[in-house]
């Protein structure tokens, strides 16, 4: 819940979000998302291209073919970054 708020606070104040940040779990689930915070029925992305990139080279930004979004409805350029605390 405060990955969530924190994602939040880089939202834009003027009502309409121009960067939506998400978490993805180990399991390529998409749990938090700072519009929707944290989702009741997480999203598999394991089909994502920039998924399999962030998990293959973790730490480096990778930009993925737009897409439309699942929750959003709309299309978006999505942008990822594996984070790893092993």
């Amino acid at each position: 819940a405060n990955i969530s708020k924190v994602f939040q606070s880089f939202n834009s104040t003027n009502g309409e979000d121009r960067i939506i940040f998400s978490w993805v779990n180990r399991d390529q689930q998409l749990v938090v998302n700072s519009h929707f915070g944290v989702l009741d029925n997480p999203i598999n992305v394991s089909d994502r291209d920039y998924v399999k990139r962030a998990l293959a080279e973790p730490w480096r930004i990778t930009l993925g073919r737009p897409i439309k979004g699942r929750l959003s409805k709309q299309w978006v350029l999505p942008m990822s970054i594996g984070i790893s605390a092993d």
